[in-house]
């Protein structure tokens, strides 16, 4: 296994005492100047979610961009692999290293001072998604859905970070709201995407009750949290 659920534990105990813990460190200093590192870091990220949706892609082909089929054996019908199982092992762990390089998004926030972007929506998506990557893994739960989950997730993670590199290189591109709406609802649909397949995965196949449930209640959170981000960013603060 690529990382024990006791190092799991450990990333996670130390990511959210960085945020307590850095938060109080930066209030009476000045943030610290990581603009060019934060670029960077976006053109990491969006490298590597384009990589990702290829590796699926590779697995996939066309059937990547259909959520409504083949939910219990996709990469098998498509028949496009041999070994079946190592190719999702070996993506699992490509996903698995960018779930843990994804963490230092919040790192570059709190010692920028932008701590208005450490929402409960933030630290809960980059929490639950390492979590559910590595138990995944550990409980040797390679169901071929993930596949495709992982595939339509990087089109929303590629969108995001693109949107994130056009706002550090433009300032005036930060001021386009409907932008921010767009991503937001882009990720939304993703997410819900992701929802109907798992709930399509429970009824027509023969997948272990655990696997289903935890990620329903999973991108069920996500779903809920991305609303009311939505309500609370564009709506609420429209009307006043």
């Amino acid at each position: 296994m690529f990382i024990s659920l006791e190092n799991l534990f450990f990333i996670l105990v130390a990511y959210i005492a960085f945020i307590k813990y850095g938060t109080l460190y930066m209030k009476n200093k000045q943030p610290f100047p990581l603009m060019i590192p934060m670029l960077i870091y976006n053109i990491v990220q969006l490298l590597m979610n384009l990589h990702l949706f290829y590796m699926s892609y590779l697995l996939l082909g066309l059937r990547v961009f259909s959520f409504w089929s083949d939910e219990c054996y996709p990469v098998t019908a498509a028949n496009l692999v041999v070994n079946v199982k190592d190719e999702i092992l070996i993506i699992t762990y490509f996903c698995t290293v960018n779930k843990i390089f994804d963490l230092c998004e919040t790192v570059f926030y709190v010692l920028m001072k932008k701590r208005e972007k450490v929402t409960t929506l933030h630290v809960y998506h980059h929490i639950s998604t390492l979590t559910l990557a590595i138990l995944m893994d550990r409980l040797d739960s390679r169901e071929e859905i993930l596949m495709k989950i992982l595939a339509i997730n990087t089109i929303g993670n590629s969108v995001m970070q693109l949107h994130f590199l056009l706002t550090g290189i433009n300032l005036t591109y930060q001021k386009l709201i409907f932008m921010k709406k767009f991503v937001t609802v882009t990720l939304t649909v993703e997410v819900t995407m992701s929802l109907i397949m798992v709930v399509r995965l429970l009824l027509y196949c023969n997948v272990p009750l655990f696997f289903t449930i935890i990620w329903m209640i999973h991108l069920t959170t996500l779903i809920v949290l991305f609303v009311k981000h939505y309500n609370t960013a564009y709506i609420k603060n429209r009307n006043q």
